[in-house]
């Protein structure tokens, strides 16, 4: 969570001269120190400590955020009060969308004399990954209205086990701006402005138990009151919920205890998924003020509706690669044999060398999502297990205190990143050079909202930058196919050259036509013999030809060597002798021995 310090000063100004703005006609009544009590089974067995319970959807009266992490319909109700203090009751319903959530609750307080009927509604937004914020206002017959904005941080989230900081989110309000009614001399309905703070930690968390402590600090009517609430909770096998906790301020004091009861229902009564939390708690209050004491029982259900995603994001990847069954004779035409295969199947070669062959490996990408989607990546790994380079994509969810961007994030819809048709990888690392030959290996990897992760199969690469080498001798160059048993054909020796590469002979005339062609494989020969016979199987006329030898690696690297004026001469010619000489006496004396 970044805060920048002039746009958190305009969202502060505005907060607080709101409050002012509305507080202009709330006074500090008679009995207004004293604090109503929250009026949930779950909450009162901690010691009223909830401004951080995300779980469940009975918060949102003291924290208009807490729902802001909910993923489920969530239905509320709880019933229960103090002897002669009074009775409660309440029923509400939180509804997740991709806007936000959208709470609502119907209250009953009943005093000895009387009682009355409210309501709360709150609409909450995760605009971070671990930032959510609420508002939502409380009005009661009597004609009273508060308004209620609130925030909780996710803080900290530890998975392992162990003993230390698990978990620990923090939650703040400010409550109640605006007029109260007042229901007796003591007990303003809602309460007057109020702070309040509150933290959950998990501090043990294993297989069978983890343990929980809450505590809230509670600064209301402008300071005239203060209280700290606090309790312990284990969870057990999460399954059962003990709790104890306790309450201790300028007016009040007292301790409560309780159990949760959590149960898990699925693909029952034609509900996808049912989750059942029943509460009980137990609590003694004393008002330190007055000396008046009561003590209560409350009961409380939970009902989570709906299905939880819990399955991760389908990838689907298709590579397209080079096939080296043939090897084109000229390179600026290239034509290359493409085909798709799984990337479980094959291994992808590339020569990075910018030469415009296989510079890269190229992977058709889908990915399917039942909810949101919220990053992707390719990661690229040498043969150690190192990583040499990431290409992704996330939605920044990172939260920064700028009151527009608050705003834009706080009502509009949560929506997928986007994921290209095709990534690729050009052979470079993260600084953008080129790794050295060798084998590297492709992952994608997709993670949606709910943190359900999933990885498609490896993809090997060769990265191979290291061209074919040999080369060619002919012992002459001229040579007469003429069928007279003396220089009929001419034979090419190939030396050293690179055996698993493909290779290819072919003779081009003057103007550059190939005229004869030899497959040679990945195992060539040793030598190649030539009568002067084309593709066609004829003759070819008499003339200069040229020799070419092409090697091509499976990662498209061209070694190319020749040898030019070879000359097919075939015609019988005239041979005309001239002597200035008729006669000659080869007797060894000197004179005209030879012509």
């Amino acid at each position: 969570m970044v805060f920048e310090g002039g746009k958190m000063k305009r969202v502060w100004i505005f907060l607080l001269l709101m409050a002012f703005a509305i507080n202009v006609y709330a006074e500090v009544l008679p009995g207004s120190e004293f604090f109503n009590s929250h009026i949930f089974a779950h909450d009162q067995a901690l010691g009223g400590s909830v401004s951080a319970n995300i779980e469940t959807a009975s918060s949102i009266l003291v924290n208009p955020s807490t729902g802001s992490f909910l993923k489920q319909l969530a239905i509320t109700t709880s019933l229960g009060g103090f002897t002669s203090l009074g009775t409660y009751g309440v029923l509400g319903v939180s509804y997740p969308t991709l806007i936000g959530t959208f709470s609502g609750q119907v209250l009953y307080y009943g005093m000895p004399s009387r009682g009355v009927f409210g309501g709360t509604f709150a609409f909450s937004k995760d605009v971070a990954d671990d930032f959510g914020v609420g508002f939502g206002f409380t009005a009661t017959s009597g004609v009273s209205f508060g308004l209620n904005l609130g925030f909780v941080y996710k803080v900290k989230e530890d998975l392992d086990s162990g003993l230390g900081i698990k978990r620990l989110i923090w939650g703040c309000s400010l409550l109640n701006l605006g007029l109260p009614v007042v229901m007796s001399n003591y007990s303003p309905f809602p309460s007057l402005p109020t702070i309040r703070s509150g933290v959950d930690l998990m501090f043990l968390r294993t297989d069978p138990v983890k343990f929980n402590l809450v505590g809230d600090m509670v600064l209301g009517a402008w300071g005239l009151n203060a209280e700290i609430n606090g309790g312990i909770s284990a969870s057990i096998l999460d399954i059962l919920i003990l709790k104890g906790g306790g309450f201790f301020g300028v007016n009040r004091y007292g301790y409560s205890f309780g159990a949760t009861f959590k149960y898990t229902l699925e693909r029952q009564w034609g509900i996808e998924r049912l989750d059942l939390r029943l509460h009980y708690s137990y609590n003694n209050v004393v008002y330190s003020s007055s000396g008046a004491s009561g003590s209560g029982h409350w009961v409380g259900f939970d009902f989570a509706l709906g299905t939880i995603d819990t399955a991760p994001p389908k990838i689907n990847i298709d590579v397209e690669v080079s096939r080296n069954d043939e090897i084109d004779l000229n390179l600026s035409k290239n034509i290359k044999f493409l085909y798709f295969a799984s990337s479980a199947e094959k291994v992808v070669y590339v020569s990075p060398n910018y030469d415009g062959r296989k510079d890269k490996v190229r992977i058709n990408l889908n990915i399917s999502e039942n909810g949101i989607l919220k990053e992707w990546r390719l990661i690229v790994k040498d043969a150690q297990g190192n990583e040499v380079k990431v290409i992704s994509s996330k939605l920044r969810r990172e939260f920064s205190l700028d009151f527009e961007e608050l705003l834009r994030r706080l009502f509009a819809p949560k929506k997928s990143v986007d994921v290209p048709r095709e990534i690729s990888w050009d052979g470079t690392d993260s600084k953008g050079k080129v790794v050295p030959d060798g084998e590297y290996f492709l992952q994608v990897y997709a993670r949606d909202f709910e943190g359900n992760e999933a990885y498609s199969p490896v993809l090997k690469v060769v990265v191979d930058n290291t061209p074919p080498s040999g080369s060619v001798y002919v012992p002459y160059y001229i040579f007469s196919p003429n069928g007279d048993g003396n220089k009929d054909d001419i034979t090419f020796t190939l030396k050293d050259l690179t055996k698993g590469d493909e290779w290819i002979a072919y003779i081009e005339d003057v103007s550059g036509n190939v005229v004869k062609t030899w497959n040679l494989g990945v195992d060539p020969a040793e030598s190649i013999t030539w009568g002067g016979l084309g593709d066609d199987g004829k003759l070819l006329p008499d003339g200069n030809y040229n020799f070419i030898l092409k090697g091509e690696d499976r990662a498209g690297n061209v070694f190319i060597t020749n040898i030019k004026g070879i000359i097919i001469s075939t015609k019988l010619r005239n041979l005309f002798v001239k002597s200035d000489v008729y006669e000659i006496s080869p007797n060894n004396d000197g004179y005209l021995d030879k012509a």
